[in-house]
């Protein structure tokens, strides 16, 4: 009777110890350390989904700009208002060059000269939890309307012209050569034009407007954590393999047969892998350690 209400309370404690794991600011430091392990998907999974196309832009096209560039939340302070729960946090970023000092700056965020950085996160509810808003993307613009654009392979034009203005007479201030791609403001439609966004190899941040009837605009434009980003799916494969393990491995060796120990060896192997996935995100959950993914 005692070991069973042990082994309840241990359950509740791992639930409750979980639980509290998924605060704003650690979601923000976790998100930081899977973003800094160049882990995208993962990195995803705590962004609001409204902010994904803008976290894809960071990702994609500022990023590449210095390859070493990593980010640390040194100091988090949670506020609560009337719009709910808000994160004050101080940044140093480090190995960045001139290009992400640039590319901050044409976003209205400003590096010191010491690497640090302020700036304001929202933590906001929805029907997965609380998630945290990403604000280093496209300045000024409904993130959820984001969209990549790209002038397809098999297009019968070469290239298109990027104006400063929705119309045909507007200055010519750059072009879409084919098979390159840009990101649009999807829902800024001005007589067939849409306004555009991308990024100068010195980090600034060009816009201006493009036809869409040429372009081919992605359905879904951001990363999402992959199926074994997912607790529940850990823990379901891994009930599956230790009933298979203490079940049916038995009656496999028995059986003999060369086909037979090669599954047996496939499925170890398999849930050697699911476990070592498992224990890798319960580390990162509970002490933010980032093991090799």
């Amino acid at each position: 009777m005692k070991s069973k209400i042990i082994c309840q309370f241990i359950i509740f404690l791992f639930i409750l110890v979980l639980t509290g794991c998924n605060t704003g600011s650690r979601m923000e430091k976790k998100m930081l350390s899977r973003l800094s392990a160049n882990e995208i998907e993962a990195a995803s999974g705590y962004i609001y989904p409204e902010d994904q196309a803008a976290f894809a832009f960071f990702v994609d096209e500022v990023l590449p700009l210095c390859d070493n560039v990593f980010f640390e939340a040194e100091k988090i302070e949670t506020e609560r208002n009337t719009n709910g729960k808000t994160l004050q946090i101080r940044y140093r970023i480090h190995n960045y060059n001139k290009s992400i000092i640039n590319y901050f700056h044409s976003i209205g965020k400003n590096i010191t000269p010491d690497g640090m950085m302020m700036d304001t996160v929202r933590v906001v509810s929805t029907k997965e939890g609380d998630k945290i808003s990403f604000s280093w993307g496209i300045p000024n613009v409904n993130n959820a309307n984001l969209r990549w654009a790209r002038l397809p392979e098999d297009a019968t034009i070469e290239s298109m012209n990027v104006r400063i203005a929705p119309n045909k007479k507007a200055t010519i201030i750059g072009s879409l050569q084919k098979g390159q791609k840009l990101m649009i403001d999807n829902a800024s439609s001005v007589d067939g034009w849409v306004h555009a966004f991308w990024l100068y190899n010195d980090g600034t941040c060009g816009h201006g407007y493009i036809k869409a009837d040429s372009l081919k605009i992605t359905k879904h434009s951001t990363y999402s954590p992959s199926i074994f980003d997912s607790f529940v799916f850990l823990l379901i494969v891994l009930v599956i393999g230790i009933l298979f393990a203490v079940f049916l491995l038995p009656m496999l060796f028995e059986s003999g047969g060369c086909t037979l120990w090669c599954v047996s060896i496939f499925i170890i192997l398999g849930l050697i892998y699911v476990v070592y996935e498992f224990f890798e995100k319960l580390l990162f959950e509970l002490f933010i350690i980032n093991l090799p993914y």
